[in-house]
C-alpha cells in the first residue's frame, strides 16, 4: 500500500557557507559557499519520496530564480507541488555559516512568503487534506495556520472539531518545531497532534522549562501535566541519540556503537531525514523502538552529505544501514 502524505511547510533555497579550516568568530574565514534547495519541508517531503511515499508539498514559492529552481528540483524528484501557492516576489531564502565540524554557527531564514500560507488557502485545500493518510507540518507556517491544523485534524476537542468528532478517515497529524523561535507557534496547541519531534532546547521550551532543566522523560511529563504532550514525542538529542514516547512506551536510544563520527560533514539535514524516517516507519506499523532506530540512521546518513538530503536514500539502503548499526540482535 502507497501511504499519502502532505506536507506543509517551507521551501528555500539554501545558502551555506563552510571554513577552510577551524571556524574563527567574527573574522572572514577562507572557505566554499554554496547553494542548493532547502527547506524544512521539501527536505521532508524529498525524503519522503526517496523511500517510496506518495508526496505532495504545500508551501509557498516566489517568481524569482530562487523560486523556478525550487519548482523545478521537486518536479525532478517526484514531488507534486500543485497545492502550493506561486506568488510573485522573492522565494524564501535560508543562509547558514556551518564550522569545521558541520556544526551550524548561525543562521537566518527569509521565509516572509510562507505568511500566505493563511487558513483561508488552508480552507479552498480541504479536499486534498482530508484525503491525506499523513499530514506533516513545519513551524515556518504562520501561527493562525498550524491553529487551524490543531482545530481540523487535532487528536483531542479544541473548538468545534476533534478526531472524534469529525468521524471517518482522519490524517496522522506530525509537527517539526524547526527553531526554540518558531516553536513557540505550537505554545497551547502541542498536545492536540499526533506526534511532534523537537530538539531537546525546543522541547524545554515548550513544556516550560528553563535552558538547563529537564531531561526528556521530565520534560514529557511536564508536557503531560499541562495537557500538552503529543500522542508521540520524538526529542532528537544530537550526539546523545534520540528519544521517544508513544501512549504507555518510552526509550532513549543513544548512537549506535559502529558509528564513525568521522563521517559527519553537515548536520543541518538530519532532523528532516529523521523526521521523515520516522512517518515513513509508521505507515509501515513498526514498533517504537525500531522506529527509533530508523530515524536514527537516516538522521546519520544525512550527515554524510554536503546536500540537505542523503543523495541514495531509498528503503533498501536503510534498512541495511540500520542492520550495518545496529546489527541483527534488534531485529
Amino acid at each position: 500500500m502507497v501511504f499519502k502524505v502532505l506536507v506543509v511547510g517551507g521551501a528555500a533555497m539554501d545558502i551555506v557557507g563552510s571554513p577552510g579550516g577551524t571556524f574563527i568568530p567574527k573574522d572572514s574565514n577562507p572557505g566554499k559557499i554554496r547553494s542548493s534547495p532547502g527547506g524544512v519541508g521539501r527536505n521532508v517531503a524529498e525524503n519522503l519520496a526517496r523511500l517510496g511515499m506518495e508526496v505532495s508539498l504545500l508551501t509557498a514559492i516566489g517568481s524569482d530564480d530562487s523560486g523556478e529552481a525550487l519548482k523545478e528540483d521537486c518536479r525532478t524528484k517526484g514531488i507534486d507541488i500543485s497545492p502550493s501557492l506561486f506568488l510573485p516576489g522573492a522565494s524564501s531564502r535560508y543562509l547558514c555559516i556551518r564550522d569545521e565540524k558541520g556544526n551550524l554557527v548561525g543562521a537566518i531564514a527569509d521565509m516572509d512568503v510562507l505568511e500566505a500560507l493563511l487558513p483561508g488557502e488552508l480552507v479552498k485545500r480541504q479536499p486534498l487534506l482530508d484525503g491525506a493518510d499523513f499530514l506533516v507540518l513545519d513551524a515556518n507556517l504562520p501561527a493562525p495556520s498550524l491553529a487551524w491544523f490543531a482545530r481540523r485534524y487535532g487528536r483531542t476537542p479544541y473548538g468545534r472539531e476533534s478526531k472524534e468528532s469529525r468521524g471517518g478517515k482522519t490524517p496522522f497529524l506530525i509537527v517539526d518545531p524547526v527553531s526554540e523561535t518558531k516553536s513557540m507557534r505550537l505554545k497551547g496547541i502541542l498536545g492536540r497532534f499526533d506526534s511532534a519531534k523537537p530538539n531537546l532546547a525546543e522541547a524545554r521550551l515548550l513544556a516550560g522549562l528553563e535552558d538547563s532543566q529537564g531531561n526528556p522523560p521530565s520534560i514529557r511529563k511536564s508536557l503531560q501535566d499541562n495537557g500538552q504532550c503529543p500522542g508521540e514525542l520524538f526529542i532528537s538529542l544530537g550526539s546523545g541519540g534520540l528519544y521517544g514516547f508513544s501512549g504507555s512506551e518510552e526509550t532513549t536510544l543513544p548512537l549506535p556503537a559502529a558509528w564513525d563520527p568521522g563521517r559527519t560533514v553537515n548536520r543541518s539535514g538530519s532532523g528532516d531525514a529523521l523526521l521523515a524516517a520516522l512517518v515513513w516507519s509508521k505507515a509501515k506499523g513498526y514498533d517504537l523502538a525500531r522506529r527509533c532506530r530508523y530515524g536514527l540512521v537516516a538522521a546519520l546518513l544525512a550527515s554524510t552529505t554536503e546536500n540537505a538530503v542523503f543523495e541514495t536514500l531509498s528503503e533498501q539502503n536503510l534498512e541495511k544501514a540500520e542492520l550495518d548499526l545496529f546489527g541483527r540482535e534488534c531485529l
